[in-house]
């Protein structure tokens, strides 16, 4: 066979890649000065103006030179994924999605499950990329009913967990409120005899809070997450949040306060990026959730009593 004709075959059979979708690799993400911005912006006002009239072909190339500039920047991505879709080009928009996954792309399980196209194509039903999926969801499957039976017969902490002289976010604070409606204050966090009322309008101290929650298993994927250590395969249980993506971790019998946020349902990219895996998926949407926030307070009569209505006041943020 003609070596030449043999190349071309090979060629033809290739997988699609990111650069040659874009026309060349990712270029470097340098922070961009004011001249870099002008120049984004212009590609992407480029990039509407040729939608909206149907210039496709011009749509293309400047949502191309758009991702080229920035690869990690999901929404152009899928702005050019959509585009090429539309176009009947499924090879390529996979290569696009798929460079993002194999990136760890922090909420690219999101995009996946809303994306209609080309995951529902028959390009993507026969890729490598389908198969990396199908093998992945299934060792996750396999990792998370492994955890479950550790879970059931481990020590752990209590199911009905109260941070003490807590508060539930960053810039939270304890101090001079002011009430915007009326509350009633009760006997203890959790009680039903009412000891008094705040007014509204009634300026009072906060004097304490605590945190009601239940804690949140998660299995160790890296064993160095920011502020603690642990086995790969050990679980910890995420407490009561402080702000800035840290908070309470209870790690073999001890609360460390530590990095939470880099924790998701489906575990890609294993390092400090993405520590650890929620055991139960539900506990993600449980995650994002107001925990109960019970709050002593003392009015100007000297009433003290405990209200988990903390938002009809003002004066519990510091930021703003």
């Amino acid at each position: 066979m003609n070596p030449s004709f043999l190349f071309l075959i090979l060629f033809a059979q290739a997988p699609v890649s990111e650069q040659s979708v874009l026309g060349g690799a990712c270029l470097a993400e340098a922070k961009m000065g004011l001249k870099e911005v002008q120049a984004f912006n212009d590609l992407a006002a480029q990039y509407r103006e040729a939608r909206k009239a149907g210039r496709l072909a011009e749509a293309l190339e400047a949502a191309r030179k758009i991702v080229r500039s920035r690869c990690s920047h999901e929404h152009w991505r899928f702005q050019l994924v959509d585009l090429l879709s539309e176009l009947k080009r499924p090879e390529e928009a996979l290569a696009l999605v798929e460079a993002a996954y194999d990136r760890g792309s922090n909420s690219i399980e999101e995009r996946l499950a809303d994306l209609k196209t080309p995951i529902d194509s028959a390009a993507f039903k026969k890729s490598r990329f389908a198969a990396k999926l199908e093998a992945e969801r299934q060792a996750a499957f396999k990792r998370k009913t492994e955890a479950k039976l550790k879970l059931a017969s481990m020590a752990g902490p209590s199911k009905q967990y109260v941070a003490k002289r807590a508060c539930p976010f960053e810039c939270c604070r304890y101090g001079q409120w002011a009430a915007n409606e009326g509350v009633v204050l009760y006997d203890r966090p959790g009680g039903s005899a009412e000891v008094g009322r705040v007014a509204k309008g009634e300026k009072v101290v906060a004097v304490t809070g605590e945190v009601h929650l239940e804690p949140i298993p998660v299995l160790v994927r890296y064993a160095t997450p920011y502020g603690f250590s642990a086995p790969v395969g050990s679980i910890v249980f995420l407490l009561d949040r402080k702000g800035e993506g840290y908070g309470n971790v209870w790690v073999n019998g001890k609360i460390i306060n530590a990095e939470q946020m880099h924790v998701r349902n489906v575990c890609r990219a294993v390092g400090s990026e993405c520590w650890g895996e929620f055991v139960v998926a539900e506990d993600e949407k449980k995650m994002q959730e107001e925990s109960e926030w019970w709050v002593l307070i003392r009015t100007r009569s000297g009433k003290v009593g405990w209200t988990k209505e903390a938002r009809k006041f003002n004066g519990f943020a510091g930021c703003g």
